[in-house]
């Protein structure tokens, strides 16, 4: 989340559900075998991909308003959450 901020140049914030299920504390993937049997290793950091995903969705979501006048809207949910603010 960090990093997202980072990219968009923005303040974002992250809500905890507390009574959601918990799932796997951390997404991390050992690349050992890929570069091993596949001689395949990434070519840029963590952060030049987000960029790059970031530049793309919000084009993506840009083109939507455009050929969309209504403002994408949710209703408010009533759950607990615990807020985190992460600035750049």
């Amino acid at each position: 989340l960090k990093i997202t901020a980072k990219v968009a140049g923005a303040a974002v914030s992250k809500r905890h559900k507390l009574d959601a299920p918990l799932g796997v504390r951390g997404r991390n993937s050992n690349n050992d075998l890929v570069r091993e049997k596949l001689g395949w290793d990434y070519e840029q950091s963590l952060e030049e991909g987000i960029a790059k995903t970031y530049a793309w969705i919000k084009e993506q979501v840009d083109a939507q308003k455009v050929s969309n006048d209504e403002p994408v809207t949710k209703e408010p949910s009533t759950v607990q959450f615990i807020d985190e603010v992460c600035s750049v």
